[in-house]
């Protein structure tokens, strides 16, 4: 079964909230001079810096819109510290907003043959293709 993605309902709140100081603003200075000590070891130029806090705002100004506009909001989270974090950032940032929200967590463990399991820590190891065989495991949150 293939389906159809609209990745422009997709949102990535990708703050890294698992390091770092994280009582300033999400995107402030202080987060910034966290982001920018992470990105020491690799060649990421200032200009780069800049677009990916640009997409961070706009996402988290999207996902804001729409709960506002009583879309129904989907996180997919798993045990991962970054995606936990990010989890609870999510749910208290919406907590005084009238939206339905629901969470997918990714399992330790799917068995995809009688004998055999393949494990997962992140959302990033399973294949796009696949995404939809979690959905089973989705969740109301209240």
């Amino acid at each position: 079964m293939l389906m159809k993605w609209n990745f422009q309902d997709v949102v990535n709140i990708g703050f890294f909230l698992d390091i770092g100081d994280i009582s300033g603003t999400i995107d402030g200075m202080e987060r910034q001079n966290v982001f920018r000590k992470v990105w020491e070891r690799f060649d990421i130029d200032s200009k780069e810096q800049k677009q990916f806090f640009q997409n961070q705002r706009k996402d988290m100004e999207k996902l804001l819109s729409a709960a506002k506009d009583g879309m129904p909001i989907r996180i997919w989270k798993s045990d991962a510290p970054y995606s936990t974090c990010g989890f609870y950032f999510v749910c208290y940032i919406l907590r005084n907003i009238d939206c339905n929200i629901s969470v997918l967590s990714l399992p330790k463990y799917m068995p995809i043959y009688e004998n055999e399991i393949v494990e997962y820590s992140h959302w990033g190891e399973v294949e796009v293709g696949e995404i939809y065989e979690f959905l089973p495991f989705e969740k109301q949150l209240t």
